[in-house]
């Protein structure tokens, strides 16, 4: 077999530095982003993955089964389906984060 790899040149190499977070985050911060995470978790039992069929099969699918029977129809079936209920989640979360970290340009 014949394998092609292919190798960085030394000027693609760059060594990044990072500043440290522990300077930066407080206790108070910290708190603000489990927040976020948390009020954006799905409950369990919402996106289960053999219930959910691939969106691009389906609505290629039910658009040719459209087509078959109204063929002067010229719509695209969306992807998503009744199996696609997912909760929204708490804005009050999201709201307090911008607040604690707003946007610096």
């Amino acid at each position: 077999r014949l394998v092609l790899l292919q190798l960085p040149f030394c000027g693609d190499v760059q060594k990044l530095t990072i500043e440290s977070l522990q300077d930066f985050c407080t206790p108070e911060k910290q708190e603000v982003c489990d927040q976020v995470i948390d009020s954006m978790m799905l409950p369990k039992g919402v996106l289960e993955s053999d219930r959910i069929p691939n969106p691009a099969i389906r609505s290629f699918r039910k658009t040719v089964v459209q087509r078959a029977i109204h063929p002067s129809t010229k719509d695209i079936i969306p992807a998503r389906g009744d199996w696609f209920n997912v909760p929204n989640f708490d804005q009050s979360a999201l709201k307090q984060f911008r607040q604690t970290f707003p946007i610096q340009k």
